[in-house]
């Protein structure tokens, strides 16, 4: 059965975030399947990466219903950008009704507490929130998120850049 991951970016930061990670499975495709759907100032950072060409990468459409935008092939995980973007809201929402795994990242040291309350006010948390940082994970563990849900990766732009 081959695994199918959707990626949603809400904001030009947190498309660079993953950018490293998909020019990898781009140049080395991996034994799942993978999209992206980006808001439109994400998506300048994938056609400014050069990246807009290839078939895993759309542009987000707001008048589509979440079903449109997901397309045909239902995701068995969603990782998602943790901003104050509708787009993040629906598809969280998309993915407990249709019970698909979620993970969602921090790109960033500000405002992580509330950016991730915003994105799940009307859902569960993620199972699992990705942080750059320990003092991230440490922030979020004082306004009492799950600390087994907490995961330290640092950021893959700054890490390719030392």
């Amino acid at each position: 059965m081959n695994r199918n991951i959707l990626f949603v970016v809400a904001e030009a930061g947190s498309s660079a975030f993953c950018v490293p990670l998909w020019r990898k499975w781009l140049a080395n495709p991996p034994d799942f399947s993978w999209r992206v759907i980006a808001d439109p100032e994400a998506f300048k950072i994938i056609q400014r990466e050069n990246l807009h060409h290839a078939q895993q990468m759309r542009a987000w459409n707001s008048k589509n219903s979440i079903p449109e935008a997901v397309g045909a092939a239902r995701p068995d995980l969603i990782i998602s950008s943790a901003t104050y973007s509708t787009m993040e809201v629906k598809l969280g929402l998309y993915a407990q009704k249709n019970k698909i795994p979620r993970i969602q990242f921090l790109d960033t040291f500000y405002d992580s507490q509330n950016r991730i309350r915003a994105s799940n006010k009307q859902t569960n948390l993620p199972e699992h929130i990705l942080v750059v940082h320990d003092a991230v994970k440490n922030k979020l563990i004082s306004q009492n998120f799950p600390e087994s849900k907490i995961c330290v990766v640092g950021h893959p732009v700054w890490e390719m850049a030392l």
